[in-house]
């Protein structure tokens, strides 16, 4: 029958009472009338009269037509048309589920395009809506394969998804004849799906197996052999064209022959495998086409569930995508290994490290029990190609285990000590000793850990666990432990300290495992040396000798000799008898029980000293040494760990030698650092001191004496001694003296030392101490004469002096020094303040007697009236005013006498314009007489008060 299987033919009547038509010529040229029934029977051609029954062979279709050609109809919207699907093999039913094939969506039973047998496709799981099928020829499509054929075509279709990424398992059977022995599933596609320019061809996994359908033929049922092959597709992965869409496109087919590219991946390490365990794969890639491939990009898919990459050992040539993450990324692997020849092979080698047994996973075939490496080519010119090995990974066998601490050993003792913290990060190496010849042999890691914290949350625990027992093994610290940066940086085995960490011996331990033992026993001590040390000076520039009452300054250094940054470094300071902490200090230094303490801010670093002042106030303690003594108090890691210093004692006990502090009782030796503090008769380095002296202080005596008797004349002269005597315990080197006076009563003539200055009213003499100093109980005196000028009855005292009526002279020392020690180191000190007085009584017998005076500040001035008994010998007058330091005339012209040579008396106003009286200020009445001399008298003055004037009635 035209269309059909050869061996077949289709039947066909309208009522069960007429007879068949077994001659009709395909059901494609059948026209029937809308709305009757048909009964429809397969039957094969060598039979031109069926049984009347229509026996088994007979299929029934009972529908309403309304179509006007039934032959071209597609009842399950797949692609094929009823037709097609009805007259397949086995009935209709080519997957033989007992359905027919036209009625199941997700079934499609179609020719081959170049009628050389049937295919089928059923899909089951979330994807399983067949649209679209057919069948193309490889030349039809204008897809050539290289060297394969397709025998039966390929089958394209559309699976549809009800969500994007879900999947669909298809299965395909081929009706054919065809010799299959050396097939290959095949597909061309975006090898990125959804990415047309990487379209290529290319191997994709496939069960291909033979099975039996039972077939009726000639009244029989056989059992026919199919080909079936069954393959898994996911939307958006490779197999699916279009990319994550909810749609799976699927062009592909079954070819024979060779690819251009054979792919080849084999496991060359020789098994069982157990966790732990290197393994080795080699990928062999050879071409097998006529032309050179020039670009070979190359995909190692791997579980990394089982396994992990060994970055180490790596891969060669190496990966341009190195991340352990279940797969290997070569790009090109004729950039490293040249251009491919035809006929010519390459190979990859790609290391691996068993992780865990694979009893839970699935092998390259879906069986459980290994895990599976997939080698992918991913088109170029040789297009695409795989290639898979499955790997069993065993669980260890045994339960014995090996592990313990590696620890922070404070005091160096080898004892794990309360509180001495395990050190986690410390890289730790299992070797199996297998010729137990005590050494480390290559090949012969069999683990590696990192200490961390322990289930209680110790840190520096570490464990291989399930190690196979009845063997002999190595533990190890790695060397790159002690590597700058590495967790044991700078650390010392304890029972070993003078060897280096990297060549010493403790940093193996050898151990022969039973079956089953546990040993949590192999643990580490390591040492870290913590050392302090402090030298106490004097301050830069500060003096060794000092006054009661004075300051002085100390410098404390702080060396780390150690090889671990110490922290929170406190510092400890035992004042001596009397002093205290200054006022002046801004150290950060605080008072606590007596002595002062300070900590740090920020770190001491091995080989850079950290140096802090502190400054005390001597009390006003009696003369001698003192020795002021600082202490580390504490001090910690970078961490907060409280670690020991190797040979000192920090505390805050000055002294405290039976403490085990043999070098600070009695053999505290100034500023040594190098010695033992731990041993009898050494010092201890983190515990020094320092000296000050507190220095006689200087005394002198002051005198001034009125050498003139009293009292003396207006014009006299009249001579003062001043003396000056050591009265102390150290030379004076600096004496300067200051002689006051007032020029209103006594002028400057002379002194047996003469003044360095004189200027009004003030004399000074920089030093008179002689050129070696003033020695302790030596005296140095200057004889001063003074011409006398004016009255002194109205003086008032002047402090120091307390003589009224008399004319004050007054002498200071100020900023006098002592020398200490003459040439020595101690520096001079600054003496006290000395002042003495003198005073001399002058009178005036020649004075004009005046009947009254008087000095008031008025508006415009000050004020000042006289009026005189006699004028027999005057000429005039001038006034002058004295304000303690100068004297000055305020008259510019003379003040004619009103009755001059007369014997009668005269009144007198003069007013000193715009002038202030002051508290102090002193007017003098100079009169002229007729023969040139004159004369001054101290006028009396009121400020801002009235005065009152006798009435004088004549």
């Amino acid at each position: 029958c035209m269309g059909l299987v050869p061996t077949t033919c289709l039947a066909v009547r309208d009522s069960l009472d007429e007879p068949w038509q077994p001659t009709f010529q395909g059901i494609r040229g059948f026209q029937h009338a809308p709305g009757f029934e048909y009964e429809l029977m397969v039957l094969d051609e060598a039979i031109p009269n069926p049984p009347a029954d229509g026996s088994s062979r007979r299929r029934t279709l009972l529908e309403i037509v309304s179509e006007s050609n039934f032959g071209i109809q597609d009842a399950d919207d797949d692609g094929a048309s009823n037709a097609d699907e009805i007259t397949g093999p086995n009935g209709g039913d080519a997957n033989a589920d007992g359905t027919p094939d036209y009625e199941q969506p997700n079934v499609g039973s179609i020719m081959a395009a170049h009628g050389q047998g049937h295919i089928a496709i059923a899909a089951t799981g979330d994807c399983v809506d067949v649209k679209e099928l057919t069948a193309t020829s490889e030349q039809g499509s204008g897809l050539i394969d290289g060297n394969f054929d397709f025998p039966l075509d390929m089958v394209t279709y559309t699976l549809e998804c009800s969500e994007p990424g879900q999947s669909a398992t298809v299965a395909y059977y081929w009706y054919t004849d065809a010799d299959l022995s050396q097939v290959h599933f095949r597909k061309f596609g975006p090898t990125t799906p959804g990415n047309p320019a990487t379209a290529a061809w290319y191997d994709f996994p496939a069960t291909l197996e033979t099975i039996e359908i039972p077939v009726t033929e000639n009244g029989f049922t056989v059992m026919k052999p199919v080909l079936k092959g069954t393959v898994m597709l996911t939307d958006g992965q490779l197999g699916d064209d279009t990319g994550l869409d909810a749609m799976i496109v699927d062009p592909s087919g079954l070819a024979a022959g060779s690819p251009d590219v054979q792919l080849e991946k084999r496991l060359t390490s020789t098994g069982p495998f157990q966790p732990g365990m290197p393994l080795v794969y080699t990928i062999v890639i050879t071409n097998t086409s006529n032309q050179v491939l020039t670009t070979l990009p190359l995909t190692d898919t791997y579980d990394a569930a089982y396994l992990s990459f060994d970055s180490v050992a790596s891969a060669n040539p190496a990966p341009d995508d190195k991340s352990d993450d279940g797969q290997l990324n070569w790009r090109d692997l004729t950039t490293t290994l040249g251009d491919l020849a035809p006929g010519s092979s390459m190979q990859v080698v790609v290391h691996f490290t068993a992780l865990q047994e694979t009893s839970s996973a699935l092998d390259c075939n879906g069986a459980a029990g290994a895990a599976c490496n997939t080698a992918t080519l991913n088109g170029g010119i040789a297009g695409m190609a795989q290639s898979h090995v499955s790997v069993q990974i065993d669980p260890i066998p045994g339960k014995s285990s090996i592990g313990d601490f590696v620890w922070h050993d404070w005091n160096g003792d080898g004892v794990q000590d309360a509180g001495e913290p395990g050190i986690n990060g410390v890289l730790i190496n299992l070797y199996h000793d297998a010729n137990n010849n005590n050494q480390i042999d290559s090949g012969e890691l069999a683990a590696s850990t990192t200490t961390m914290d322990d289930t209680g949350g110790a840190p520096g625990f570490y464990q291989f666990p399930a190690v196979v027992g009845d063997q002999q093994y190595i533990v190890e610290i790695d060397p790159s432990n002690f590597s700058a940066g590495g967790a044991l940086e700078n650390y010392l085995f304890s029972n070993d300290k003078t060897t280096p960490p990297i060549s010493n011996g403790e940093r193996t331990q050898i151990l022969s495992l039973g079956n089953p033992e546990n040993r949590t026993d192999i643990d580490f001590a390591l040492y870290c040396p913590f050392d302090l040390a402090l030298v106490k000076t004097l301050g830069a520039g500060q003096a060794a000798g000092i006054a009661a009452g004075a300051d002085v300054t100390f410098t404390l250094a702080i060396i780390n000799q150690g090889v671990v940054t110490a922290a929170n470094v406190t510092l400890v300071d035992y004042l001596p008898t009397g002093f205290t902490l200054s006022s002046n200090d801004t150290n950060g230094w605080s008072s606590s029980g007596g002595n002062v303490t300070l900590t740090l801010p920020g770190v001491v670093a091995p080989n850079a000293p950290q140096l802090v002042n502190i400054v005390l106030t001597a009390g006003q303690n009696p003369t001698g040494v003192y020795t002021n003594t600082a202490e580390i108090a504490a001090a910690t890691d970078e961490n907060g760990n409280p670690l020991p210093d190797r040979d000192s004692t920090p505390d805050m006990l000055n002294g405290n030698g039976t403490n085990g502090n043999a070098g600070e009782a009695g053999a505290l030796k100034d500023d040594q650092i190098n010695e033992d503090g731990t041993q009898p008769g050494q010092d201890e380095d983190d515990h020094d001191q320092a000296i000050v002296t507190i220095l006689p202080p200087p005394a002198l005596e002051l005198t001034k004496t009125l050498e003139s008797p009293e009292p003396v004349r207006t014009g006299d002269q009249v001579s003062f001694t001043v003396r000056i005597t050591n009265t102390g315990s150290v030379t004076i080197t600096v004496l300067p003296l200051e002689d006051d006076y007032s020029n209103t009563h006594l002028s400057y003539v002379s002194a047996t030392i003469a003044p360095t200055s004189v200027q009004p009213s003030t004399l000074s003499w920089n030093n008179l101490a002689p050129a070696n100093g003033l020695a302790p109980g030596a005296s140095v005196s200057v004889v001063i004469v003074f011409k006398t000028e004016a009255d002194s009855a109205l003086v008032s005292p002047t402090p120091p002096c307390t003589q009224p009526g008399e004319a004050p002279n007054i002498v200071h020392i100020h900023n006098a020094q002592a020398d200490m020690d003459g040439a020595g180191p101690l520096p001079v000190m600054n003496v006290p303040t000395y002042d003495a007085c003198a005073t001399v009584e002058i009178t005036d017998p020649t004075a004009v007697q005046l009947a009254n005076q008087q000095v008031i500040q008025v508006s415009d001035g000050v004020l000042i009236r006289w009026s005189t008994v006699t004028e027999n010998d005057i000429v005039g007058f001038h006034i002058w005013r004295n304000n303690g330091s100068q004297v000055e005339q305020r008259s510019h012209e003379m003040i004619p006498a009103k009755i001059s040579g007369q014997s009668g008396g005269a009144s007198y106003e003069w007013v000193d314009a715009d002038a202030t009286l002051h508290a102090g200020d002193i007017y003098l009445l100079e009169v002229v007489h007729t023969d040139g001399t004159a004369d001054r008298t101290p006028l009396h003055s009121a400020m801002n008060m009235p005065v009152y004037l006798p009435f004088i009635v004549q």
